[in-house]
């Protein structure tokens, strides 16, 4: 029992926690994003199910470092990785993420 505890520590070790604080994107005159709050704690699942062209790929693109929220802050297991007040953009090559399109395949053609 103790050897499974531990290895269920292990993982979730690994598992980002994520938190949006009052994000923001536009694109031109149009706002894909406005001031999306959000948490997902280590081990949760979460869905982002609405209508197309509601700012769910966004929101994604931006956790990941894809896309330059206008204003807020995204943390990753509690580091800053944006934040429009401090002026904080970490690139995404050097996020704890793995991003994975469902318009691409995702193993060899």
């Amino acid at each position: 029992m103790g050897r499974q505890k531990n290895r269920k520590r292990e993982m979730t070790d690994h598992v980002a926690r994520i938190e949006l604080r009052d994000v923001t994107k536009r694109f031109g005159q149009v706002t894909a994003v406005n001031h999306f709050s959000l948490r997902i704690d280590t081990g949760e699942f979460l869905t982002l199910l609405g209508p197309s062209g509601c700012g769910k790929t966004t929101v994604l693109r931006m956790i990941a470092g894809l896309e330059v929220p206008d204003q807020g802050e995204i943390r990753i297991n509690g580091e800053k990785v944006f934040s429009s007040a401090e002026g904080i953009f970490v690139p995404p090559a050097k996020r704890v993420l793995a991003w994975c399109s469902s318009r691409t395949p995702c193993g060899p053609i």
